[in-house]
C-alpha cells in the first residue's frame, strides 16, 4: 500500500512528454542533434521510454530460447582465460602454471606443438579436469589422440577433459574431414569442442561489431550446414559449435552485441529443426581486442580492459581471456599476465557480476540496441549468404575489402578525434615515457609523431603565450595543450599576460621553436600583427582558434597553424611536424 501511495505523486510520462521537454532545452534546434550515430551504422537516441521496449523482449528468459539472455539460470559464473602465447613449449609451460597459480581456470594455447612429446612438454602439471584448455590452430584428428593419451597416463577418463578447437575461418580442417572430425569426438571426448570458430581476428583486422557479428554467423552456419550435409543431425552436429569473439570499448554496444549474437545463431539453427532447443544455444568466448590497446599511455589499456570485461560478463559469456595490457610495446611479463587476471577477480570476488543474471535486461536503451545490431548483422549475414556463403564470399575478396575499409575508417577516426583513444589523441599524458619504445611499438600515426619527437636530438619547444580576456584566454591554452600534446613537444606555459609587450618579451626569452598565441578573438588583430613582426619568418607562429575569414591577413603576418576544435588534429599536426623536424 505504500509503495502505491508513493507512486500516486508521478504521472505517466510519454514519449512525447519527453520530447516537448527536450525541444524547450534545445531552444528550437532538431531533436535529431542529439542523436548519436556509429561507425557501425548504428542509431543511438538520447533517451528511451517503456513505449519503445521491443515487444518480445519481456518475454523472453535466462536460459531459454532464443538464448538472449543467456544460458544459465542460476549464477553469472564464466571462466577466467590466460592467453598462453608461446614460440617453444617449455616456455608455453612455464606461462600457463604461472597463470594458473594466479587466478586462471582456462588456457588458451597460442603456438606450434609439432608434435606428441611436444604437447605433453606443453601440458606438463597441468590437471585438465579441472581447467578448461583450447588449442588453436592445431590438427583435430592428432591432438584428439594425444589428449587421450595424456588422459590415460593421468588415470582420469577421457570424459572429464574440458577442452576445445579454436580456427580462424580459412584454417579450419578440410570439410571432408568434417564427419570423422564430429565422431571421433563425440564417441572419444564428448566435453571437447572441435570447432571453435574464431572471427576475433576480423575485429582487431578492421571489421565492426556488427560486421564481426554477421562474419560469425555465415561462418559457423557453413561448418553446421557441412555436419549435417555429411550425415549428423542438427542436434549432433549444433553442440561441436562455438564461437571466439573479439571485443573493443564500446561498452553498451559489445553487452548488446553479444545478446544480439546468441539470438540470431539460435535463428539460423531454427530451419534445421533441433528436436532439443538447447541445441539452438552456443557457448561464447570473448576476447580483448588488440586493436585497442595502444603504446601511449600503457596503463590506460588497463581501464579498456576492465571496460571489455565488464560488457562481456553482464552480457553472459561462457569465458573470457584479457590480454597483456602492454601487449602492443611487445613488452607482456609474467606481472601484465598477472593484472589481466586480477582484473577478471576483481569482477568476480569483489564487483560479484559472477552473482547475477543477465543484469542487462529490461534496459530500454539495451533492449532497442540488442535489436537494432541484431536487424543489422541480419542483413549483412543474408547478404554473404546470398553471395554463395561464407568461402564463396571471402574468396570474392569482399572479406579484404570489408576489413580494408574498416581499417582506414578507424584510422580517419583516430585522426579526426570522430573516435577519441584517451592518451592517444585526447588528454595526452606528457609524462609518458618512450625510451623504451622499438619502432615495433609504432601501430599509427600518433605512435609515429610522438616516436619521432621522441628520438629527436632537438625536442621542439613550444610556448603558449595566453593573452588578453582572462577566461578565452585560460580556455584556448588547455585546449592547445591537449591539441599539441598529442605530438609530444614539450609545452612551455604561464599563467598568462595582461601586457602584450610583456609577453613578446616573456616568447623571445624562451627561445622556443614555435609560439600559440592564446586569446579572445577581440585581441587578435593588435597580438597577431605584434608577434608576426616580432617573430615571423624566424619561429613558427600558431593560432589557437578559427580565423575565419582574417586567415588570409593572419597568413600574410606569418601565422600558417591554426588549431581549433573543427581542425584536423592529425593533419594538423603532421604539418606543424614538418616545419619543426624536417627531414
Amino acid at each position: 500500500m505504500a509503495n502505491a501511495t508513493f507512486w500516486e505523486g508521478f504521472e505517466p510520462q510519454s514519449l512525447s512528454d519527453w520530447e516537448q521537454v527536450v525541444s524547450k532545452e534545445l531552444k528550437g534546434a532538431p531533436l535529431d542533434k542529439l542523436r548519436h550515430r556509429t561507425s557501425d551504422g548504428l542509431e543511438l537516441a538520447p533517451f528511451s521510454t517503456a513505449a519503445e521496449l521491443p515487444a518480445n523482449s519481456t518475454t523472453y528468459l535466462p536460459g531459454e530460447f532464443p538464448y538472449r539472455r543467456g544460458l544459465r539460470i542460476l549464477n553469472n559464473a564464466w571462466s577466467s582465460a590466460a592467453l598462453i602465447s608461446f614460440s617453444e613449449v617449455k616456455g608455453g609451460n612455464r606461462q600457463a602454471l604461472h597463470a594458473l597459480n594466479h587466478g586462471a581456470d582456462a588456457l588458451i594455447f597460442d603456438g606450434p606443438v609439432p608434435n606428441e612429446a611436444a604437447f605433453n612438454l606443453l601440458v606438463a602439471d597441468i590437471l585438465p579436469q579441472y581447467v578448461a584448455l583450447v588449442f588453436r590452430n592445431l590438427p583435430a584428428l592428432e591432438v584428439g589422440q594425444w589428449l587421450l593419451h595424456w588422459a590415460k597416463s593421468l588415470g582420469i577418463s577421457p570424459f572429464a577433459l574440458k577442452a576445445g578447437l579454436a580456427y580462424n575461418p580459412d584454417q579450419l580442417p578440410e570439410s571432408t574431414a568434417f564427419r570423422s572430425i564430429a565422431d571421433f569426438y563425440r564417441q572419444q571426448l564428448p566435453a571437447v569442442s572441435p570447432f571453435i570458430i574464431r572471427l576475433a581476428p576480423a575485429r582487431v583486422q578492421g571489421a565492426g561489431l556488427v560486421e564481426e557479428t554477421a562474419l560469425a554467423l555465415a561462418a559457423g552456419h557453413e561448418v553446421l550446414h557441412a555436419l549435417v550435409a555429411a550425415g549428423l543431425q542438427v542436434d549432433e552436429a549444433a553442440p561441436l559449435l562455438q564461437f571466439e569473439l573479439g571485443l573493443d570499448t564500446d561498452y553498451f554496444g559489445e553487452m548488446a552485441r553479444i545478446r544480439a549474437f546468441r539470438q540470431a545463431w539460435a535463428q539460423v539453427v531454427k530451419p534445421y529443426a533441433p528436436k532439443h532447443s538447447c541445441s539452438s544455444a552456443t557457448t561464447l568466448h570473448l576476447t580483448g581486442g588488440s586493436q585497442v590497446l595502444y603504446s601511449l599511455d600503457k596503463h590506460t589499456n588497463l581501464l579498456r580492459l576492465t571496460t571489455m570485461g565488464m560488457s562481456a560478463v553482464i552480457a553472459g559469456v561462457q569465458s573470457l581471456c584479457l590480454p597483456s595490457f602492454d601487449q602492443s610495446l611487445g613488452s607482456q611479463d609474467d606481472f601484465s599476465l598477472e593484472l589481466s587476471l586480477q582484473i577478471q577477480l576483481l569482477l568476480k570476488h569483489e564487483a560479484h557480476l559472477d552473482e547475477v543474471v543477465d543484469p542487462a535486461a529490461g534496459s530500454y536503451f539495451l533492449e532497442q540496441l540488442t535489436d537494432q545490431i541484431g536487424s543489422k548483422s541480419w542483413q549483412l549475414f543474408q547478404s554473404i549468404e546470398a553471395a554463395g556463403g561464407w568461402t564463396t564470399w571471402q574468396q570474392s575478396g569482399a572479406l579484404d575489402q570489408l576489413l580494408q575499409n574498416g581499417t582506414a575508417q578507424r584510422a580517419q577516426a583516430l585522426a579526426n578525434r570522430k573516435q577519441v583513444r584517451v592518451g592517444v589523441n585526447q588528454y595526452p599524458n606528457a609524462q609518458d615515457n618512450l625510451a623504451d619504445w622499438s619502432p615495433q611499438a609504432v601501430h599509427n600515426d600518433f605512435d609515429a609523431l610522438r616516436f619521432a619527437v621522441a628520438q629527436a636530438a632537438h625536442k621542439p619547444r613550444i610556448f603558449l603565450l595566453p593573452v588578453g580576456d582572462v577566461a578565452m584566454r585560460m580556455a584556448r591554452l588547455n585546449f592547445s595543450i591537449n591539441f599539441l600534446g598529442c605530438a609530444g613537444y614539450e609545452l612551455l606555459t604561464n599563467n598568462g599576460f595582461d601586457d602584450l609587450s610583456a609577453a613578446i618579451k616573456a616568447a623571445q626569452a624562451a627561445q622556443a621553436d614555435a609560439i600559440v598565441l592564446c586569446s579572445d578573438d577581440a585581441s587578435w588583430p593588435e597580438a597577431v600583427q605584434a608577434l608576426g613582426k616580432a617573430f615571423g619568418g624566424r619561429t613558427q607562429l600558431i593560432l589557437a582558434g578559427a580565423p575565419g575569414e582574417a586567415e588570409a591577413d593572419f597568413q600574410a603576418a606569418g601565422f600558417h597553424h591554426f588549431i581549433h576544435l573543427r581542425a584536423p588534429l592529425l593533419a594538423t599536426l603532421q604539418a606543424l611536424h614538418a616545419q619543426l623536424l624536417p627531414l
